[in-house]
């Protein structure tokens, strides 16, 4: 990306990739942790507390008083805006673009589009909206063109942003990745002119893009004037880094060794250097990574910003460089709908709900709830079954075993439709993806906590 500011790079986030060093962290169950700014180290230097859960966020100096900005995306589940803060927190402008009805959440980015020195923000619906790129002004917050969609209006898979230069031209582009269901990744003039594709991942058995989702971003590693493109899998897949110029691949790694949930990207020039800031996705502790992307190793950041107890993931963007590394840090990735905190229901006693969609459980006391956390129902052909059950026996210890599979000594068991059962699982951390053979998967913590809680006769509900 051409030069901005006082810094070479304006910097952005998309959403979500992840695979060397991973931590386990057990399933959340509390409330979510403090947006803001952070250092290396995992010290809250700045709080945001206006910004939710969920949301994404983008940083660069959008009105070129030297400063860098922070930009925030909405979360899904709210009307779609825009907002910009200046480092201290202070409010600078807000716009509501798409319309109220268009509740998916926004992915961001900023840059120059023109090369006039203008700094613009970008933005792009996520999953469950077509993918209609909007442009505004980086001082204003106003918007500047009626957009243009990247992918077919059809595709409602969502889609995340970087700026670049990818072809050389001296002027950036806008990187798109498409969201999960595909990994397409399509590169645009400002004026919604395509100039290129890239499928990063490769194709399935049918020809069509793997559909793990694409993260992105833009830097030049091997300053020839030219950014090279980063991408990630947002979700399903490891976390393989991969690096391209144009459309021919340089190099990939591995960032988060076997974790299978995604991350959020931001490329920076920390400390000299071409870098990438990784947070780990769905199913994952709020572990922040940033490696050095010409010697793939770990560099500056390797910390989990929020407590290890917060399993929705982390969404970052490299902020700036004084003596360390600073990032902004946003519980949840953004490829998450957030659950809806204490939700109630008509329903007496103790209620157990497993929402298949979701990937969660929640539990209910008189209508309240009162916990909530990822899980991992049955892989397709091994369904969980849809339906109103109850718990009928519960057993501390238990051996699981079938073709392919030998589980011994899991803990905290409650049977609730003839073989399926809730019951804690040690052998995986990829919570929030179907993984078993018709049970629940829960991780320990959360089994226990379970267990302990829904007596015999618990009513346990399965829903799509």
């Amino acid at each position: 990306m051409k030069s901005l500011g006082i810094f070479k790079y304006i910097f952005f986030v998309t959403l979500f990739v992840v695979g060397g060093v991973f931590v386990a962290a057990h399933a959340s169950s509390a409330a979510a942790p403090s947006a803001g700014i952070y250092t290396a180290h995992g010290e809250l230097i700045k709080a945001f507390p206006d910004v939710n859960p969920y949301s994404s966020v983008a940083v660069g100096d959008i009105n070129k008083d030297g400063e860098n900005e922070i930009v925030i995306g909405s979360a899904p589940g709210v009307a779609p805006s825009i907002t910009a803060y200046t480092l201290a927190g202070e409010k600078l402008w807000v716009t509501e673009p798409y319309g109220a009805n268009m509740k998916s959440g926004l992915n961001i980015a900023v840059g120059d589009l023109t090369g006039y020195g203008n700094v613009e923000v970008v933005s792009v619906p996520r999953r469950g909206a077509g993918s209609q790129v909007m442009r505004f002004d980086g001082k204003t917050g106003k918007q500047l063109a009626p957009g243009f969609f990247a992918f077919s209006p059809k595709f409602h898979g969502g889609a995340n942003l970087a700026i670049g230069d990818v072809n050389g031209d001296g002027q950036n582009e806008i990187i798109i990745g498409a969201g999960p269901g595909s990994s397409h990744v399509t590169f645009f003039e400002h004026d919604g002119t395509r100039i290129g594709n890239l499928f990063p991942f490769g194709r399935d058995a049918n020809g069509l893009p793997q559909p793990w989702g694409a993260v992105v971003g833009a830097i030049d590693t091997n300053l020839d004037g030219r950014d090279e493109i980063v991408v990630g899998p947002q979700t399903q897949h490891v976390a393989e880094i991969k690096v391209f110029t144009w459309k021919e691949e340089d190099s990939s790694f591995i960032a988060y060794g076997k974790f299978e949930g995604g991350v959020s990207l931001s490329t920076n020039d920390s400390g000299g250097g071409a870098r990438v800031l990784l947070g780990a996705g769905q199913g994952g502790g709020p572990h922040v990574l940033q490696y050095n992307l010409n010697t793939q190793q770990v560099s500056g950041v390797n910390v989990f910003a929020f407590p290890d107890s917060w399993r929705d993931g982390v969404t970052v963007a490299f902020v700036q460089f004084t003596d360390q590394v600073e990032f902004f840090a946003i519980p949840g990735a953004a490829f998450l709908r957030p659950p809806e905190p204490e939700k109630k229901i008509a329903e007496s006693g103790k209620v157990v709900i497993v929402d298949l969609s979701e990937q969660r459980l929640y539990a209910y006391e008189n209508g309240v709830q009162v916990n909530t956390y990822l899980v991992s129902t049955g892989l397709p052909g091994m369904d969980t079954r849809v339906g109103r059950f109850s718990v009928t026996q519960k057993q501390y210890s238990k051996l699981y075993s079938g073709p392919g599979f030998y589980l011994p000594n899991t803990l905290y068991n409650l049977r609730f439709d003839g073989p399926r059962w809730l019951h804690g699982a040690y052998w995986h951390n990829d919570f929030g993806r179907r993984k078993s053979h018709g049970c629940v998967n829960i991780a320990y913590p959360n089994a226990e906590w379970l267990f302990n809680w829904a007596p015999v006769g618990t009513t346990v509900i399965v829903q799509q």
